[in-house]
């Protein structure tokens, strides 16, 4: 047996695997004497059935699987030889005047190679984008944070601004229903200089209003349909209503100070001045958008790389590829993404090699570890908490797309510090507003 290969247009390579019927009928033997010592047919102890008549009743499916086994193993040797720059798992060439009867069999296998590139970074410019958070955008979060922080209360009298106040449950009662129906009403549901006139007032108290003066047409459409009163309500029509308030939610903000940062950083926090908490919140802001930055600079240097070293990938062999995996109709545009999805193989692969970009074992468990802290919120870490994440990451580590997307994370994280160190980059500070639209300018436009 022996593999012969010749390269061709396009990165294509030919393998010609020669099979000497000879060494088939040596294996086949084998694999018959073997097949005889387990083998138990009526009439006949295990292990003592005819050679003859297993040859001549199992022979043509044996030889046919030895065959198979004997060119797997030989592309397979290929393709452990040559790994790294494969594109495609070798796929078998149709023969028609391949002769199962000659005394050498030749089969052939094609694949697509990696070309050798050598990526130059220095010519590529694109523009990067900083993000800078407002003070309002501050000033919002920790109004956010005061909320998230402070107690629930349940006063007897609507006394407090509207911004303490998170909801009431009012009965309201329609014309010509029997009975009212209770609804809970959020601050925000009501009309502003409604909500005015019900500073005072206290629990149980009864009065009357009208539905326009309680609530915008929007927010009265929505309490129809949500309390199913389509039947006998429009809110096209002005009614009365008699309303009793039920019950009142509010929510005393905690003040800004000592105790709201240890809330918010923690106990072991150096945070004690407005001034320092708002720092550390722009910071964290700031920081926050690190991630969607990198990425928008990733996909702009991507974008022009994959226009400078497009490679010419033979398409008949990419559908023949596709359809080896079991897929019988191969539209073009699966054909064209397929194709998409090997040139940025080869830029990636190009890059990790002529940068020597590596990701190692422990690299994965890191960022496993740290994704998974992110989810929770960046809560305080215990010593029960590190010890639960750490079980948790374990598992995670046993299961290869875990552990595949992981690498590729990280992989990308190092090629975009590569970009960032060797392409021009011109950087332009934006709002976090204008840096979402830049985004979605991005997303539109490659098709993401």
């Amino acid at each position: 047996m022996t593999v012969n290969t010749s390269t061709g247009a396009d990165n294509r390579v030919l393998i010609s695997v020669t099979i000497n019927q000879n060494e088939l009928a040596d294996k086949t033997n084998k694999a018959i004497n073997k097949y005889r010592k387990t083998l138990a047919l009526p009439g006949f102890r295990k292990g003592h059935v005819p050679e003859g008549l297993v040859r001549k009743q199992y022979g043509d499916s044996i030889k046919f699987e030895e065959l198979n086994t004997m060119l797997r193993e030989s592309v397979n040797q290929y393709v452990n030889e040559h790994n790294k720059n494969i594109l495609i798992t070798p796929i078998p060439v149709e023969q028609d005047n391949l002769d199962l009867k000659a005394e050498e069999m030749v089969f052939e296998f094609e694949t697509i190679l990696r070309p050798e590139l050598n990526i130059d970074l220095n010519s590529i410019e694109v523009t990067g984008y900083n993000v800078a958070v407002t003070d309002e955008e501050v000033d919002s979060l920790v109004e956010k944070y005061r909320k998230q922080v402070s107690d629930n209360a349940e006063p007897t009298k609507v006394d407090t601004v509207s911004v303490n106040t998170r909801s009431m449950v009012l009965l309201l009662k329609w014309p010509h229903d029997e009975d009212p129906q209770e609804m809970s009403i959020q601050t925000n549901d009501l009309e502003p200089a409604y909500f005015e006139t019900l500073i005072g007032k206290n629990l149980n108290d009864e009065f009357t209003a009208t539905t326009q003066e309680m609530f915008s047409k929007e927010k009265l459409e929505q309490i129809i349909k949500d309390h199913n009163l389509q039947h006998s309500h429009n809110a096209e029509d002005e009614a009365t209503l008699e309303v009793t308030i039920f019950k009142i939610n509010e929510l005393p903000l905690i003040d800004n100070g000592p105790e709201f940062y240890t809330q918010l950083f923690g106990p072991e926090t150096d945070i004690t001045t407005e001034e320092a908490m708002k720092e550390r919140l722009r910071n964290d802001m700031n920081g926050s958008y690190v991630g969607d930055m990198n990425n928008y600079m990733f996909n702009e240097v991507t974008e022009l790389l994959l226009e400078k070293y497009r490679i010419e990938i033979p398409r008949e062999t990419v559908r023949r590829a596709i359809m080896e995996d079991g897929q019988k109709d191969v539209p073009a545009e699966v054909v064209d993404k397929n194709i998409d999805s090997l040139q940025w193989t080869i830029i990636d692969s190009t890059l990790r090699e002529q940068f020597d970009i590596t990701v190692k074992r422990e690299e994965i468990r890191e960022y496993l570890f740290n994704n998974f802290v992110r989810q929770i919120g960046g809560m305080q870490l215990n010593d029960q908490l590190v010890e639960l994440v750490n079980q948790i990451v374990d598992k995670d580590m046993e299961k290869n797309e875990k552990v595949e997307d992981a690498a590729y994370q990280i992989s990308a994280g190092k090629i975009t510090e590569v970009y960032r160190n060797n392409c021009k980059i011109n950087w332009v500070t934006l709002t976090p507003t204008d840096f979402q639209l830049k985004i979605q300018e991005q997303k539109e436009r490659l098709g993401s």
